[in-house]
C-alpha cells in the first residue's frame, strides 16, 4: 500500500504548534530560572550605586537607611524603607522627602540597558517639603554635581527614571513661600497616577487640607514633561463645596509660556476659595468665575466673568509680570456691591454697599491702582475716576481725578465703611497730586445739601495720617445738620435727661492729626446766624482745640476759643466766648429792618468741665455765663434772649395778653449764671420791657437736673398797665430741665425778700433802688452796678487752664 502524502496546510499547522511548544518550554524554563535566580540576586549591591547615581544627577544627598530588598514576583520588585532625599541648602527643612516605605516594580532589562523603567511606584507614608525662596527659586529645581547646572530639557528627561504608575498613600505635603504667612500643609490619603500615553498621566487624588476633603480627577503631564516645565492638564477639583474645572496647555510652568486654555471656579461660599488661596474672606454667597487665558509675548490675555448672587464683573484685559510685579490692565463692566475686591489686600477702605454698576478701564499692580475713564453708579450716586492711586494709599504714583455726585452721601460713604447717617445730596470734585510724602487735593470742592466747601487738602498718609485743610464756604447749615443728627440718635430720644450718661466716643480723634482753617460767609444755627466766620481747628494726639475763633452776629463782633484735652484721666472741656452788641436772630428770616432793631447783647462766658459723658461734665462744671441786654424790639413769640425758650413761656404765663402783641419792646436785661461743682445758680435775673419788670433767681442741680427758680413781675407805673393785667405776680419753675413745670406761687414767699432780691444785696444803693423796684420804675441805669456785685472777685484765669 502506498503511503498517503501529507497535505501542505497540515504541515504548516504542525510547525506552528511545535514552535509554540518550544517557546512555551523556553518560557517555563526561564520562569523557573527567574524564580530560582531572583531570590538569590544580591540587590544590596545596588544600594550604594543607586544612592550615588541619584545624588549625582540631582546634586542632593539620597540615602536608604532602612531595608533594601527584593520582593518575589515575575517582575523585579524592590522594597525600601526610611528613604531620605535632601533639601536645597537654603530650604527650612533638612529633607525635601522622607519616605517610610517604597515599592518599585521594574522592567528587568532596564537595569542593564537603562534608563530604569519603573512599572509601578508605591509609597506608603512619608513627608514631602516643597518651598520657594524670596528669589523665586524652587527646591524642586535640581542641579547636577557633575555639571553644577540645572538639569533642563532633554538632559533632565533622560536623567530620570520613567514611570508608568504611581500610588501614594498617607503622605504629608508641606509648601512654603514668602507670600504665605504660614506653610500650606495637606495630607495625601491616596494619589494614583497612570500613564495612558507617552506624555500624560491620569490622576486621581483624595487628600485633606486644613481638615477638609479635597478630590481631584483628570490628566497631568508625565514626570519627565513636568521636569521640563510642561504643565498641560485637564482637571476637575472639588474642595469644601468649591469646584474647579481647568483645561490648559502650558509649555513652561514657571514663565507660563505657551499658556492657552480656560478655567471655571464655582461654589456656594466664596470665602472657601479666598481662604484656600491665603486671601482675606470676601463674601458668603454663591459665586462663579470663568475665564479664558492665553500667553502672548510674556503677557497673558484674559476674558472672563465673575458672578455672585448680587452681580457680575465682566473683564477683558492683560496680566503682565505675573511672578515679580503683577500688573493688570482691564476693561471692566461691573454690577456687584463688592467694588474691586483687590482693594482689601491693599488697605483701601472699601467695605460694603448696595447695587453698583461700573464701566471703564482698570489697571492693577503691587504699587498702584490705575483708572481710565472708569464711571460707576452706586444707589443713584455716580463716581468717575481717572489716574493712578498708589498702593497702599501713599503719595508714590498717585495722580487721580475724582468726580462724584448723588442724592445720598450716606450710601456713598457706606461703601468706604463710614457711617454718616444723613442722606444729603452731594457733589464732589477733587484732583489728587503727590509731592514729597504728601498727597494734595487741589482744587477740592464739595456741596453737601445746602452746605458748600472749597479749597485745598494735604494728606501725609500712614498708620496715623496727618491732614491739613484750608477751606472756604458761603453757607453752612449747622442747625439742620444737628437736627438731622439728633433724629437718628435713638438714645437721645429715649433719655429723660438733657445731659445723659451715654459715654463719649472721641475715638475718631485718635485716627489722625490735622488742622482745619475755615472761612465761612455764614453759619446758621437754630436761633442765630454767624457771619464772616473764621477759625483754626487743630487735632493733636487725640485732643482738639479751636483758636482763634472770630465771627460777627448781625454786626457785633464775637471771639472765643475752645479746647478738648484728652491727655488726662477724663476729658477736660473748656470754652471762652466774648461778644459785644450781638443781635441774636436769623437775619435771613427777619430782614434787615427787624434785625437792626433787635436788642444789642453783651456776652461774656468762661466754662470748664471734665468727664466721660454729658452728665459727668455737667456735675463737674465750673465757670460763669453773663449776658446784658440793651433796649430793642423782638418779634412775637421771641421774647427770650433767643426764641421760644423757658423765659418766653414764663413771660406769657405772667402776662397772657402779650401773645396778641406783634412785638415786644425791651428796655434792658441781665442774665447771670454761676456754675459751681454741678450747681447752676441763676442770680440775678432782671428784665424790663415797656410794660413790665421781671425778676428771678434760683438754681439747677446738675446731678438730677431738678429746677427750683422763682419769678416775680410788676407793672411799670405811668404807662397804663395795671396789676390786673398780670395773671400772677409770682411764678415758680419746678420739675426737671427736660420737663419744667411752671406754676403760680400763691405763697408769695419771694415778696419778703424783695428789696434784697432786686438789689442783689447792694447796700450802697439803699432805699432808692428798692423804691424803684417795688414801684415798677426804670431799673436799666442800675444793671451794670448789680452785675458788678456778682462779678466782684471772679477769678477768670482759674477757669481756663493753660
Amino acid at each position: 500500500m502506498c503511503a498517503r502524502r501529507a497535505r501542505p496546510g497540515n504541515t504548516a499547522a504542525m510547525r506552528i504548534i511545535k514552535i509554540l511548544a518550544i517557546l512555551l518550554a523556553v518560557l517555563v524554563v526561564l520562569a523557573g530560572a527567574l524564580i530560582l535566580i531572583i531570590p538569590r540576586i544580591d540587590f544590596a549591591q545596588y544600594r550604594k550605586p543607586l544612592e550615588s547615581y541619584v545624588s549625582g544627577v540631582t546634586g542632593r544627598s539620597f540615602t536608604i537607611n532602612g531595608v533594601f530588598e527584593p520582593v518575589l514576583s515575575l517582575t523585579p520588585t524592590i522594597r525600601a524603607t526610611d528613604v531620605h532625599f535632601a533639601n536645597a541648602e537654603w530650604a527650612d527643612s533638612a529633607d525635601m522627602a522622607v519616605i517610610d516605605e517604597i515599592y518599585i516594580r521594574l522592567r528587568l532589562w532596564s537595569l542593564f540597558s537603562g534608563p530604569i523603567r519603573v512599572i509601578r511606584l508605591q509609597i506608603n507614608g512619608g513627608e514631602l517639603h516643597l518651598q520657594r525662596n524670596a528669589d523665586g527659586v524652587d527646591n524642586w529645581s535640581f542641579h547636577s554635581r557633575r555639571s553644577g547646572k540645572a538639569e533642563t530639557g532633554s538632559d533632565a528627561g533622560n536623567a530620570f527614571v520613567t514611570l508608568r504608575e504611581v500610588d501614594i498613600s498617607d503622605t504629608k505635603l508641606f509648601y512654603r513661600s514668602p507670600d504665605r504667612q504660614k506653610p500650606f500643609d495637606a495630607t495625601i490619603n491616596r494619589l494614583r497616577l497612570a500613564s495612558p500615553d507617552i506624555k500624560s498621566n491620569e490622576i486621581s487624588l483624595d487628600a485633606t487640607i486644613a481638615g477638609q476633603p479635597l478630590r481631584a480627577e483628570g490628566t497631568i503631564p508625565r514626570l519627565r514633561e513636568m521636569v521640563r516645565g510642561r504643565a498641560d492638564h485637564t482637571l476637575q477639583i472639588e474642595y469644601r463645596g468649591t469646584k474647579i474645572a481647568s483645561r490648559f496647555e502650558i509649555e513652561d510652568f514657571h514663565s507660563l509660556k505657551g499658556l492657552d486654555g480656560n478655567i471655571d471656579v464655582s461654589g456656594q461660599q466664596l470665602e472657601t476659595l479666598t481662604s484656600f488661596l491665603g486671601f482675606a474672606k470676601l463674601d458668603q454667597g454663591a459665586f462663579d468665575v470663568s475665564s479664558s487665558l492665553k500667553e502672548k509675548d510674556g503677557r497673558i490675555d484674559f476674558d472672563g466673568q465673575f458672578k455672585t448672587q448680587s452681580g457680575t464683573i465682566t473683564a477683558t484685559g492683560v496680566l503682565s509680570d505675573w511672578r515679580t510685579q503683577p500688573a493688570v490692565a482691564a476693561q471692566i463692566k461691573l454690577d456687584i456691591p463688592e467694588l474691586l475686591p483687590l482693594a482689601r489686600y491693599h488697605d483701601l477702605p472699601l467695605k460694603k454697599g448696595g447695587r453698583l454698576e461700573a464701566n471703564g478701564g482698570v489697571s492693577w499692580s503691587r504699587t498702584k491702582l490705575g483708572f481710565s475713564g472708569l464711571t460707576a453708579r452706586f444707589d443713584s450716586n455716580t463716581l468717575s475716576l481717572d489716574g493712578d492711586l498708589g498702593l497702599p494709599v501713599r503719595p508714590e504714583n498717585t495722580t487721580l481725578k475724582i468726580r462724584s455726585a448723588g442724592p445720598n452721601i450716606a450710601d456713598a460713604l457706606a461703601l468706604f465703611g463710614i457711617e454718616y447717617g444723613i442722606g444729603y445730596d452731594f457733589d464732589l470734585s477733587a484732583d489728587f497730586s503727590s509731592h514729597d510724602d504728601t498727597i494734595t487735593m487741589q482744587p477740592f470742592t464739595l456741596r453737601l445739601g445746602e452746605n458748600d466747601f472749597a479749597g485745598r487738602i494735604d494728606v501725609v498718609p500712614g498708620q496715623k495720617p496727618s491732614i491739613v485743610a484750608t477751606l472756604k464756604s458761603e453757607k453752612i447749615m449747622a442747625a439742620k445738620y444737628l437736627a438731622d443728627r439728633s433724629q437718628g440718635d435713638v438714645s437721645a430720644r429715649k433719655s429723660d435727661r438733657v445731659f445723659n450718661n451715654d459715654p463719649f466716643d472721641f475715638s475718631f480723634l485718635d485716627k489722625f492729626d490735622g488742622t482745619l482753617n475755615l472761612a465761612a460767609d455764614s453759619i446758621y444755627f437754630e436761633n442765630i446766624d454767624l457771619q464772616n466766620v473764621s477759625f483754626k481747628l487743630a487735632i493733636d494726639n487725640g485732643s482738639l482745640q479751636v483758636e482763634p475763633f472770630a465771627a460777627e452776629v448781625n454786626g457785633g463782633p464775637l471771639t472765643g476759643r475752645l479746647r478738648l484735652d484728652r491727655n488726662r484721666d477724663s476729658p477736660l472741656f473748656q470754652i471762652e466766648m466774648k461778644g459785644d452788641k450781638l443781635r441774636f436772630g436769623v437775619s435771613d428770616q427777619m430782614g434787615p429792618e427787624v434785625t437792626s432793631a433787635l436788642p444789642p447783647i453783651t456776652l461774656e462766658s468762661r466754662v470748664k468741665a471734665s468727664g466721660n459723658s454729658l452728665h459727668e461734665m455737667a456735675v463737674s462744671s465750673d465757670g460763669w455765663i453773663k449776658m446784658a441786654s440793651e433796649a430793642g424790639r423782638r418779634p412775637k413769640g421771641s421774647f427770650g434772649l433767643f426764641t421760644n425758650d423757658l423765659l418766653t413761656q414764663v413771660y406769657y404765663a405772667l402776662r397772657p395778653t402779650a401773645k396778641r402783641e406783634d412785638q415786644h419792646t425791651l428796655g434792658c436785661g441781665i442774665y447771670y449764671l454761676r456754675l459751681d461743682e454741678g450747681e447752676a445758680r441763676l442770680q440775678p435775673f432782671l428784665l424790663q420791657t415797656d410794660t413790665i419788670t421781671l425778676r428771678g433767681r434760683g438754681r439747677l442741680e446738675m446731678a438730677d437736673e431738678t429746677l427750683d427758680i422763682d419769678f416775680a413781675a410788676k407793672p411799670r407805673k405811668g404807662i397804663g398797665v395795671s396789676v390786673a393785667s398780670i395773671a400772677s405776680p409770682f411764678l415758680s419753675v419746678k420739675g426737671t430741665l427736660s420737663d419744667p413745670k411752671i406754676r403760680p406761687n400763691v405763697a408769695g414767699g419771694i415778696v419778703s425778700g424783695a428789696a434784697a432780691f432786686f438789689t442783689g444785696g447792694l447796700s450802697v444803693l439803699g432805699k432808692g433802688i428798692v423804691d424803684r423796684a417795688t414801684g415798677g420804675r426804670d431799673l436799666c441805669d442800675d444793671i451794670d452796678k448789680i452785675l458788678d456785685k456778682y462779678r466782684k472777685g471772679e477769678d477768670t484765669d482759674a477757669i481756663w487752664e493753660n
